[in-house]
């Protein structure tokens, strides 16, 4: 007894101790094992050893089985995350170009005003245009085939001999 109490670190008594009042540790019966050359599972009578089999075997049951279920819910909130990130990209990118269009129209009213009033009376009135169209319903494509015709307009207006260009070719 010495000698086994020796060789898995234990004192002859801590080990007679733990044996006579049923307190050995898992990790004292592994090292007893293992210095004896047996399975752990010789300290324990058959009917406890398939007991703790069959309980150890249910529990990993029920976990192989919440598992499968949390694995479903996190690919549940994987595409609820993908079709979410889709939608806030259309939405971004819609933004995008009314943002677009709108700088496009102020840096059109900058370049066609003399003055800052001018420019600001610019804006507001295409957005009262911009707003009506709206309501009228006309599509985008009109409402760009509008805007370049007006272009075109104020153009060959300021410049007389760009117009005349325009008419060579």
């Amino acid at each position: 007894m010495t000698a086994l109490a020796d060789q898995i670190g234990m004192s002859r008594g801590g080990l007679s101790t733990a044996i006579n009042n049923k307190t050995l540790t898992i990790e004292a019966l592994e090292k007893i094992a293992e210095v004896l050359d047996v399975p752990v599972t010789v300290f324990f009578d058959e009917q406890s050893a398939n007991w703790n089999n069959k309980e150890l075997i249910a529990k990993n049951v029920k976990l192989d089985i919440e598992n499968q279920d949390l694995e479903e819910k996190i690919n549940t909130l994987k595409d609820t995350i993908r079709s979410k990130r889709s939608f806030l990209k259309l939405v971004y990118n819609h933004l995008k170009s009314l943002q677009d269009n709108r700088l496009d129209e102020t840096i059109m009213a900058i370049d066609e005003a003399e003055n800052f009033e001018e420019m600001d009376h610019i804006l507001k009135e295409r957005q009262a245009e911009r707003n009506k169209r709206e309501l009228e319903g006309k599509s985008k494509y009109e409402l760009q085939k509008e805007l370049n015709e007006r272009r075109n307009k104020k153009s060959e207006t300021d410049n007389p001999i760009q117009k005349d260009t325009n008419n060579i070719e």
